[in-house]
């Protein structure tokens, strides 16, 4: 997966949904959203955005296929547990042994948190 591709649609595409995006990691296996649910199902949210990665991956690779295996899964987080949940996402590279602080990694929120991005 092109992280950069999927960064770009998801936020062509951002402004149809009433969710609202919290936080992000994006890893080589799967990704991770926080976001304040809306009245849309979560699977048409996503669907978009999973739709022109594939696309744009079968494109560049000539193959065909799963792209993105599993369907979005939805865990309710209360509102006093919003910050760990996004303190995990940001954390979520470290902890895989891809960078050694969070905010070596372009593939989260982390840096937008800061402001550094």
């Amino acid at each position: 997966m092109d992280r950069a591709d999927y960064l770009g649609f998801y936020s062509a595409v951002q402004h149809r949904w009433d969710w609202t995006t919290l936080s992000y990691a994006l890893m080589s296996s799967h990704v991770h959203f926080g976001l304040v649910a809306g009245e849309e199902p979560l699977e048409k949210v996503f669907r978009s955005v999973h739709s022109r990665v594939a696309r744009r991956f079968h494109l560049g690779h000539g193959t065909l296929g799963t792209v993105l295996a599993d369907r979005p899964k939805l865990y309710g987080v209360p509102e006093v547990g919003l910050a760990r949940m996004v303190a995990y996402h940001h954390r979520n590279p470290v902890s895989a042994g891809v960078v050694g602080r969070a905010s070596e990694s372009r593939w989260t929120s982390h840096r937008a948190y800061l402001r550094l991005d």
